[in-house]
Parts: C-alpha cells; structure tokens; sequence
C-alpha cells in the first residue's frame, strides 16, 4: 500500500491520543493496509521513555476519522477495507504481468506451465503479539523474523510468491533444481529452528511469556506461473488452488508443525 512520505509525521502516542483508538486497533489498521507502516526511530520528545518509537505521515489522522464515520454508518471492517483500498489503488499504476522466463522481455513471454512446490507460513498467534506490543516494537518484531529467515529461501532457490493476508508464500520451481521437493522441506525445518531460535532472544529481552511458532503448509502442483512486477517489487503467482491447499494446511499446524499433502509425501 502506500508508503511514508516526507510529510510532517506524528508518532502512534499522537494518534491514540488525538483519534482515541486503542494501540491493538492501530496495530489491526496497519496490517489490513488502511495505515501506511511506521518510520521506527529515536523519539523526537527527550521526555519519551521508549527507545523508539513509530512515526507516521499527519494524513493518517484523516483516514482513522473516515474509518470510524463508516463504521458509524454501519460499514463492516471488510467494506471499509475495500473501499480505502479501491481509493488508494486508484491513485497508483496498474500491476504488469510477466512470466518468470524472461522478466526483461514481457511482451514476447506468456505464463509458462511449471511443476513446483509451495511453502505457506504463518506466525502462530500474530494477533495476540500484535495486541501485546506497542506497533514500533510489533513490526520490529516482524522485520527480524522476515531478516532471519530469508537466507533459507534464498539457499533453497525460493522465489517470493503472490498471497492475499499476512502469511509468507515462497515457490520452489523444479526448473531452478531438480530436488524442488526436498528444497522445500529441508527449508522449511530450517524457518522452524530460526524462528524458534528468535523467540527465546525475545523471551530473554521482553521478559514475556510468548513462544514464537512458524505453522508451515507444504504442497506441490504444476501450474501456470507467472509474475507480477509492481513498485517497489516483483511477486511470483501461480494460477490455480496449490497455493490454497498449502494455505488450508499451515492454518491447521500448530506450535511449529509442518503439514503437507499425501501428493507431495508419495513423490
């Protein structure tokens, strides 16, 4: 969505105050994407006992408004959502469509028929954590996770996939390495370990009592693929329901277990 200018900023303490929201409501904002994510820096108030603290562009006081006017009219949040997002996209420029064979010639490509495997992640209780941070120290949180991680996509030749929510997609396509099914498992039990790893040091820092579980869904298929090139990036798609068994799965794991299909076991 869309990112932080270089517009006066006002920082979450702000917000709550001047809109009356509570910290978990402007948390649930940021991640439906009806807020801009927050510039994390050293607060500019010497008086702030934070360390840091999240600052946003002063036109989100505005938006916070609309959303309680609808609410108010009676809009459901999956309206409401809609609607800013319809408004937002309206103002930016369309999504161009490639293919993965040739990124730099679009218009000679079309998608192409590959075999691959999909992984889909999803930190176990994000909503709890988010609700229990401050939303400076949420997507801190967040970004350490996607920091510690992304190594083990990149050794095991992922590709950074298209997916509707806050799970992580990554495909794994036979024509980038043959053990395309393996490369998926044997990442997957690494984001296990890593996550697992990061928890115990936040444990350690919080002093909370929260475990960190990565829930992974694992499924292979051959589909059409294809990419999608858009500011700042590129999201890679595959165009049928792979994706959304491995997504069904992850949703069942639980505590950091990994879930596949008897397809994908029988391989």
């Amino acid at each position: 969505m869309s990112s932080i200018s270089n517009s006066l900023m006002i920082s979450s303490k702000e917000i709550i105050e001047k809109t009356g929201i509570s910290r978990a409501t402007l948390n649930n904002y940021i991640k439906l994407g009806i807020l801009p994510r927050p510039l994390v820096k050293k607060p500019e108030d010497a008086r702030t006992r934070a360390k840091k603290i999240g600052y946003f562009p002063e036109t989100v006081i505005e938006r916070i408004l609309i959303v309680k006017k609808m609410k108010k009219n009676g809009s459901f949040m999956e309206d409401i959502v809609n609607r800013l997002h319809e408004t937002i996209n309206s103002t930016e420029e369309g999504l161009l469509k490639l293919t993965i064979n040739n990124l730099h010639c679009p218009d000679q490509r079309i998608p192409s028929l590959v075999s691959f495997s999909v992984l889909v992640a999803d930190l176990q209780d994000s909503v709890r954590i988010c609700a229990d941070l401050p939303p400076e120290e949420y997507f801190e949180l967040i970004n350490q996770v996607w920091k510690c991680i992304e190594g083990s996509f990149k050794k095991y030749y992922g590709l950074y996939g298209k997916h509707a929510g806050d799970s992580m997609v990554y495909y794994f396509l036979k024509d980038k390495d043959s053990n395309y099914l393996m490369n998926s498992i044997y990442c997957a039990l690494e984001l296990r370990e890593k996550v697992k790893k990061l928890g115990m040091e936040w444990k350690a820092r919080k002093g909370w009592f929260h475990d960190l579980y990565m829930n992974i869904g694992i499924n292979e298929g051959q589909e059409y693929f294809g990419a999608i090139v858009h500011s700042p990036g590129i999201e890679f798609t595959a165009f049928g329901d792979s994706v959304n068994y491995a997504g069904r799965l992850s949703d069942f794991a639980r505590y950091g277990s990994i879930w596949t299909t008897k397809n994908m076991i029988r391989k």
